[in-house]
């Protein structure tokens, strides 16, 4: 291009944003030499950023025909094409500009940035790696990198490209905020929190900062400082659905549904299409007993970003509840842990009442005693081949099941009162080894990883709290806790000698089998909400689920009028509201015994 006075004029007022002196100068130069390919090209830019889209592509592809080759031309045609929302055109220049200019870093780095928008993942990564070699000090190249590695669950491939990005452009708000998620993703919660923070030095007003920060001090417990947080981002922008859907989760997780619902509804009257907030008002209907609501909510569970569920694709109709009459075999595939899969299993003996056969997936720890108790359906292990389904004419996941058969709550009275039967060889063995006494099985921690972390501490138990049982008669406690507690369990035996026993060989991870008859070896089970209260649910088992402040940690613990599950009718749920200590409410319970 020539480096003339006008035309070095016209570019500075296009670069500067001034569109309409932009206009006037390259009309200018274009009165004087009207097939110049440059004037023809930058008034073309003009135009499209001035919202003139296809006037400005005309002139554009004027200039074209003249440089058919320019890189420049085509990464610009591109920017145009992409804004209007026709990407692959877009590619398809950029593609000809780098094989034009193999070294032409800012087209590699566009092309990779759409190729990223059109799901197209390791091309996008190939050209965006290109670019940031070509130009390594452009701190774009690496920040789009780490962006796209990110949404690919290399946590530490794109922090390190953040961090690259960073030494090039010290402080950055933007790249600090996404540093920050990048490090929150591989677990450096406290790092994490100071990138936000800094973030937030640097720009108090970034709603984006505010969320995430909210969003990594929910994970680690503290809900009022998360809800501060979320409350910023929203003074910030009123209209920012992922924090007023965080917002409500978080005053759910204390027990302040009408916020949360009010929160929710707010979200979906912005976002009507928003799956998180439908899937929120299911949870809190399903808290409320609402359960038709809920569990029309709750089916929405495979769009919320990110999925609460992932779905299966299967060549098979899902069962809807006009089908129940006319199927006769339904593939019946899992999408949850192993307390989900109990609980919901329970809602099998519903197809055998109307003989429907299925195929369920299962977790194979539990195979064989769900084909010891329901005999009229076929168990595969998790995860199963899609040939395990053969034969199936319908398909349903395990969690949509309450939505066809527990839409009241007088549905609630065909709640199978036992659904699974441990093996009593091990039962009668067991009870052997423990020999005389009133034997209370206990399990005090609920072990998740990631955002789930900080609801599994609040509703894990101290195991030293247990102690209180010392002061019952009789009673004994055998350990049913999963998971590496050796240093509770050592601090427990050195204060309350004897009183805790375990079961030699039996692993309450992958031994589900043995801990079914445990469970059944003992007089009752007291345990925090995690799978050992849904293992003695599903045997009927007596068993009381443990919380404080009246708050419990699920919907399906949220007692009925006679104090139980109403999906395990063996299980009593204990949560006083006047419980502020779990010394206080173990203390309460041992008191019964």
């Amino acid at each position: 291009m020539s480096s003339s006075a006008p035309e070095a004029k016209a570019l500075a007022l296009l670069q500067a944003g001034r569109l309409e002196e932009a206009e006037a100068a390259w009309r200018a130069i274009l009165a004087e030499r009207p097939d110049d390919a440059d004037a023809l090209h930058f008034l073309g830019c003009v135009l499209a950023r001035a919202g003139r889209t296809q006037d400005g592509l005309d002139l554009i592809d004027r200039s074209l025909r003249q440089a058919p080759r320019n890189p420049a031309f085509l990464n610009n045609r591109a920017r145009v094409l992409a804004d209007a929302g026709r990407l692959e055109e877009a590619v398809a220049d950029l593609r000809r500009a780098v094989q034009g200019d193999p070294r032409f870093a800012a087209a590699f780095l566009h092309l990779g940035t759409l190729l990223g928008r059109l799901g197209r993942g390791e091309e996008a990564l190939a050209a965006l790696r290109r670019a940031a070699a070509l130009d390594p000090g452009q701190p774009g190249a690496h920040a789009a990198l780490g962006r796209l590695l990110f949404g690919a669950r290399d946590f530490a491939g794109a922090r390190a490209c953040f961090e690259r990005a960073l030494a090039l452009l010290p402080g950055d708000p933007d790249l600090l905020n996404n540093l920050g998620l990048a490090l929150q993703a591989e677990g450096a919660m406290d790092a994490a929190l100071a990138r936000y923070r800094e973030a937030l030095g640097r720009r108090p007003r970034f709603p984006e900062a505010l969320l995430n920060l909210g969003n990594a001090l929910r994970e680690t417990g503290d809900l009022a400082a998360a809800g501060e947080m979320y409350r910023k981002a929203l003074a910030e922008r009123p209209d920012f659905v992922e924090a007023l859907v965080n917002a409500a989760s978080a005053a759910a997780d204390v027990g302040d549904l009408g916020a949360a619902r009010s929160l929710f509804e707010r979200a979906l009257a912005i976002a009507p299409g928003s799956a998180d907030a439908r899937y929120g008002l299911g949870v809190v209907a399903l808290r409320e007993r609402r359960w038709a609501e809920g569990w029309d909510g709750y089916e929405r569970r495979f769009a919320t970003r990110p999925p609460q569920a992932s779905w299966r694709e299967l060549p098979l109709a899902s069962l809807a509840p006009g089908d129940l009459d006319r199927v006769r075999r339904v593939a019946v595939w899992s999408e949850q842990g192993i307390g989900d899969q109990i609980l919901f299993a329970t809602l099998l003996p519903e197809l055998a009442r109307r003989g429907i056969g299925a195929v369920v997936e299962v977790d194979p720890r539990l195979r064989e005693a769900f084909r010891r108790s329901l005999p009229g359906m076929d168990f595969v292990g998790k995860p199963a081949p899609d040939s395990a389904f053969a034969g199936c004419d319908a398909q349903l996941p395990l969690g949509s099941l309450p939505a066809l058969f527990r839409r009241g709550a007088d549905d609630f009275a065909r709640q199978p009162r036992a659904l699974l039967e441990p093996d009593r060889a091990r039962v009668d063995e067991m009870r052997s080894r423990l020999g005389p006494g009133r034997w209370i099985g206990i399990a005090w921690r609920s072990l998740q990883k990631g955002e789930r972390r900080a609801m599994a501490e609040r509703k894990s138990i101290p195991l030293e709290a247990f102690g209180a049982f010392s002061r019952a008669p009789g009673v004994r406690l055998l350990d049913l806790q999963y998971g590496d507690v050796g240093e509770e369990r050592a601090r427990f035996h050195a204060r309350y000698p004897g009183l805790l026993t375990r079961l030699e060989g039996l692993d309450p991870w992958s031994d589900l089998e043995g801990m079914l008859a445990a469970i059944a070896a003992c007089e009752r089970v007291v345990t925090s909400s995690n799978v050992t209260a849904h293992l003695a649910g599903a045997i009927g088992a007596p068993a009381t689920v443990v919380f404080l402040h009246g708050w419990p940690p699920f919907h399906y613990w949220v007692p009925d009028e006679a104090g139980r599950s109403p999906w395990y009718p063996s299980v009593e749920v204990a949560g006083e509201r006047s419980w502020a200590s779990w010394d206080e409410a173990l203390g309460a319970l041992a008191a019964r015994l």
